[in-house]
C-alpha cells in the first residue's frame, strides 16, 4: 500500500486540479459552489475523492471492497447507497 502512494498521490492530485480547472471554465464558483464528485474503485479514486471532500465538495464512492467503503465513510465520503436526486444533478 505505501509503495503505491508515490504514484497514487501525484496522479490523483493532477487529475483533481485538471478536472476542477476545466469545470470552473464552464461553471463559476458563484454558480456552482459545491460539486458532486463520483469515484470508482481503486486507490487513485480514493485520494481523488479525499481531495474533493477536503475542498468541501460532496464525494461519492462507487464499488471497492467493504473495508475501503467503510474507511471512506468514516472520512465523510458517501457510498453509492445515497439516492441521487434532480437537485444533485442540476448545475
Amino acid at each position: 500500500e505505501i509503495a503505491a502512494l508515490p504514484l497514487r498521490a501525484p496522479t490523483a492530485y493532477h487529475l483533481w486540479r485538471r478536472a476542477i480547472g476545466i469545470f470552473r471554465v464552464k461553471a463559476s464558483r458563484e454558480r456552482v459552489a459545491r460539486l458532486n464528485v463520483l469515484g470508482f474503485g481503486g486507490g487513485v479514486s480514493e485520494l481523488f475523492l479525499m481531495l474533493a471532500r477536503h475542498e468541501g465538495h460532496r464525494a461519492i464512492f462507487c464499488s471497492g471492497s467493504p473495508e475501503r467503503r467503510k474507511h471512506l465513510a468514516e472520512q465523510g465520503i458517501e457510498g453509492t447507497e445515497a439516492n441521487v436526486t434532480a437537485d444533485m444533478l442540476r448545475l
